[in-house]
């Protein structure tokens, strides 16, 4: 399902995988980190870059291979930082500036046990990418750019979360779109060269639905 805006410059960088400058950011001194049954926290402060991908061993991806976070690993805050094959879900959250979250660059060859993710843009108008396995994704306020990747996403969007463009990319994703209290248009269309599935709507007075090219 797509709304209204389209992609901005700022934005269209983020959706290849690595090896692009991404950003005015610079790497995050900022990013907080944890690791703990298997599951990898990142916490931004800053309005920061997360740009996460795994440290080549041998010159392939590689399960051994370290975790690395805007092209450092996480020894410095992890000791003995994590190991990509080790990680089973990963785990951002973001603060109320704008961020970019890109986990486009996370390969299965080296992330082998990673099944979901959950991405939490906070306020602030933020770009995420999603990576292979299942996301979460939930934008927040601000206008924002999300693109789910591969695997089946869930992508959230709340009353008050701003004017966002998202696309699912691959997998069978589910997009929740909770409307607010005034009248709300919705304007759903099928992803390229799909047809269009099951859409469910509980609707109250005021609410609007539009069905393109289903």
């Amino acid at each position: 399902m797509s709304r209204t805006r389209s992609l901005g410059p700022r934005l269209a960088p983020l959706a290849v995988a690595i090896g692009i400058a991404l950003a005015p950011h610079t790497a995050a001194a900022a990013i907080g980190a944890s690791f703990s049954g298997g599951e990898l926290l990142l916490t931004t402060d800053a309005g920061d870059l997360v740009l996460l991908n795994c440290q080549l061993v041998g010159g392939q991806n590689d399960p051994t291979g370290q975790v690395l976070v805007n092209g450092a690993d996480l020894t410095g805050v992890i000791p003995g930082g994590v190991q990509c094959g080790q990680v089973a879900r990963i785990v951002v959250l973001a603060d109320a500036l704008s961020n970019d979250i890109n986990l486009g660059a996370a390969n299965p060859a080296a992330f082998t046990q990673l099944t979901s993710t959950s991405l939490s843009g906070g306020a602030g108008d933020d770009g995420i990418v999603g990576s292979f396995a299942d996301d979460e994704i939930i934008a927040g306020p601000g206008s924002d750019d999300v693109f789910g990747g591969n695997g089946n996403d869930l992508i959230v969007w709340n009353p008050g979360d701003g004017t966002d463009s998202v696309d699912g990319e691959g997998g069978q994703d589910r997009q929740v779109v909770q409307g607010g209290n005034g009248a709300d248009p919705f304007f759903v269309e099928p992803g390229d060269g799909s047809s269009l599935g099951d859409v469910h709507f509980s609707r109250n007075p005021g609410f609007d639905i539009f069905l393109t090219d289903v």
